[in-house]
């Protein structure tokens, strides 16, 4: 970054090849911006789904201990 810097206060002629580097540079940044973007989703959608995974887990559990408490009071 100090190198662009200082090469900006150096007067001359803006020339193809640093018109170029200058879209490479900023196609990079967002590109960049979009697959953190892109991952942060990703992460989110992973703990939405364990969490439903989760709480649909405790509700079978839940539903399999009331089964064996109506079973073993029906037994008595």
């Amino acid at each position: 970054m100090i190198l662009i810097h200082t090469a900006m206060l150096i007067p001359r002629r803006v020339t193809t090849s640093d018109s170029i580097n200058i879209i490479g540079i900023t196609l990079t940044f967002i590109i960049s911006i979009l697959t953190m973007a892109f991952t942060i989703a990703m992460w989110r959608l992973t703990i939405a789904t364990l969490r439903l995974h989760r709480e649909q887990h405790q509700q079978r559990r839940g539903e399999l201990i009331r089964q064996s408490a109506n079973q073993a009071m029906r037994a008595k």
